[in-house]
């Protein structure tokens, strides 16, 4: 099941015996790359529809999509992901992926075990394969996709930085929960992800589930790191993510269409939960 902010804690696995490595696999061309202090950092294109095979990384990863999306497989799990869903993999964990009708342009930072000394103490964190989607996880992985793509000169600098604030967020995230949620909560976030779009209120979310409202909300930040009135925001802002990236819709018709009252309000919001502006947003899309 997918989760917004928060993605399912997934232990590590060691490789199996004739799974392919990432460095055998095929990508549509790199845009931009570049190497920092052991850490490679680059913007990737995927063909429309096309698959990567059972395989496994060497090196600890993580990579947010910036457009188009991706089906991952590892495990018994299957991710969804779009605009904004960032993923941390660590070495060793078998995974497939499909790319969507549209392809898929992803942002990776690859960390060899060597350079993960930037965040001394806290490497423990990078050992779950997570997804997450949205939040403040994807909102410094956006800044750092930013610095990469206007060629900083303090780009290492912002490296170090978001990679231990990085750390913070998973440490954070992981740290609430264990297990899984119980399935009256799962049925909610159901709901939600079938209504975002529309005035919800906390009652009548409650009265589905059968629980007081007080309950619900509890137990729905302790499950997934965030209230509901932001979880739905994130799901919104991600909705508009993907809209900018695949169409040519003013940002009026993004925000109608992702269920914001206005303009002004996407605006707002947007910037709160990606610290950059739609139109900013838009811009680094067209860039490439």
């Amino acid at each position: 099941m997918s989760r917004q902010e928060t993605g399912p804690r997934r232990e590590s696995q060691h490789v199996k015996t004739g799974l392919r490595h990432e460095h055998d696999l095929q990508r549509t061309g790199a845009n931009r790359c570049a190497t920092l202090a052991g850490v490679s950092l680059s913007e990737d294109d995927y063909a429309p529809g096309q698959r990567q095979p059972m395989h496994a990384h060497h090196f600890t990863s993580i990579g947010i999509v910036i457009k188009g999306g991706v089906e991952e497989r590892f495990s018994s799990h299957t991710e969804q992901a779009g605009p904004c869903s960032v993923v941390i993999k660590p070495p060793g964990v078998p995974h497939s992926d499909r790319y969507s009708p549209n392809g898929a342009r992803m942002f990776a930072v690859r960390l060899p075990e060597a350079s993960l000394a930037i965040i001394q103490g806290s490497e423990a964190v990078f050992q779950d394969y997570n997804w997450f989607h949205g939040g403040p996880i994807a909102a410094i992985a956006l800044r750092l996709y930013a610095s990469f793509r206007s060629v900083e000169s303090e780009l290492d600098l912002v490296l170090q930085e978001c990679l231990c604030e990085m750390a913070a967020e998973f440490d954070s995230c992981n740290s609430h929960r264990s297990g899984d949620p119980p399935r009256w909560l799962t049925r909610i976030v159901e709901l939600l992800e079938g209504c975002y779009c529309r005035p919800l209120q906390i009652r009548d979310l409650a009265r589905e589930a059968e629980v007081h409202p007080v309950y619900l909300a509890r137990a729905f930040r302790r499950w997934y790191g965030c209230s509901i009135s932001e979880y739905i925001r994130r799901r919104r802002v991600k909705t508009a993510c993907g809209l900018m990236a695949s169409t040519s819709a003013t940002l009026t018709d993004v925000a109608l269409q992702s269920g914001f009252a206005d303009q002004p309000h996407f605006n707002r919001i947007f910037k709160a939960e990606t610290g950059m502006t739609p139109n900013r947003y838009r811009r680094l899309l067209r860039e490439g």
